[in-house]
């Protein structure tokens, strides 16, 4: 029987399915979210593991495959909000492959084989190691891209986008030339943005990526280019508010957790440097609360880290 109820709100968190995007449906679950949550992840049986998971916590949210390297099943997710639900008001794109420092091949190849990402397996196979950079491009900016551009035009009156970053995304990691290009966002699009990130791979094909200014951790290029979308999103959609009535957009960075990825770079009391880290619930509340922030106006636009504002430029 169809569970269509197209009054209900709908909150939708990708990479739910283990870690800090559990932690984020979990949340959100217990937050009284008026309507419906949806866990999405690329692995049938893992989100559905998660999904039995949380209704043994006694909670109730609804699973459905998606996997951002894909667009077909972005665009099958996108056709499946529409028709169940007629619209959407939250959308947390927490979905990425995860890439510490200091990983080894194999823990890079295990890292994505779990993730189910043809693709980034063939480029790390047959091009090596270096190539893990173009699966988390592909999947973390591009994926991420298309997924929230397919999804904009579901949004109801007020809804809020979340893109989860970290502070990596500041800009302080790149050199001014490049900081120049990333600050460009008025005549910036989704698709330049994109470009620009095909740039920094070819640079790093090449050679030469930390002479021209990239930093020597794809990592932070992907996590700018993360708040480089958030921000490029706003812009787009503030410059329609009459078609996007109220909706925030912004990146989101949930500070330093005890994870499998966050691990390799704490210390032994699970700092970073002066950083305490969390635990995912405990990280998960901030930004449950930034995703159902009621009738406001700000933040927009913003890299935003306990509630308060991160400068993009550092």
């Amino acid at each position: 029987m169809s569970q269509r109820n197209t009054n209900d709100k709908v909150a939708v968190v990708t990479g739910g399915n283990k870690g800090f995007g559990l932690s984020l449906v979990r949340i959100l679950c217990k937050s009284g979210f008026p309507g419906v949550v949806y866990l999405t992840a690329r692995d049938e049986g893992r989100g559905r593991a998660a999904l039995e998971q949380l209704k043994g916590e006694g909670l109730n949210p609804r699973y459905h495959q998606l996997d951002l390297a894909y667009g077909e099943s972005i665009r099958g997710f996108a056709e499946h909000v529409k028709k169940e639900h007629g619209g959407l008001d939250v959308l947390i794109a927490n979905g990425s492959i995860p890439f510490s420092p200091g990983m080894r091949y194999e823990q890079v190849e295990e890292a994505i084989r779990s993730q189910e990402t043809a693709f980034c397996l063939i480029c790390l196979r047959f091009f090596g190691l270096t190539s893990s950079n173009v699966c988390v491009t592909r999947t973390n900016n591009k994926g991420n891209a298309e997924l929230c551009t397919t999804l904009l035009p579901l949004f109801r009156p007020d809804g809020r986008l979340l893109v989860v970053s970290s502070g990596f995304g500041q800009l302080v990691h790149l050199g001014p030339d490049l900081r120049k290009k990333f600050l460009a966002t008025d005549s910036m699009g989704v698709e330049d943005l994109n470009n620009l990130l095909d740039d920094y791979l070819r640079d790093l094909k090449a050679g030469d990526a930390e002479q021209k200014g990239w930093p020597d951790w794809g990592n932070k290029v992907s996590k700018i280019g993360l708040v480089e979308l958030a921000r490029i999103l706003d812009q787009q959609t503030r410059s329609e508010p009459q078609r996007y009535p109220g909706l925030l957009v912004n990146a989101v960075c949930p500070g330093w957790m005890m994870t499998d990825v966050s691990r390799p770079c704490l210390d032994k009391e699970n700092k970073f440097g002066a950083d305490q880290a969390k635990m995912p619930d405990e990280a998960a509340v901030d930004v449950v609360w930034l995703a159902t922030l009621p009738g406001s106006s700000q933040p927009a636009g913003q890299l935003v880290q306990y509630r308060k504002v991160i400068p993009f430029e550092g």
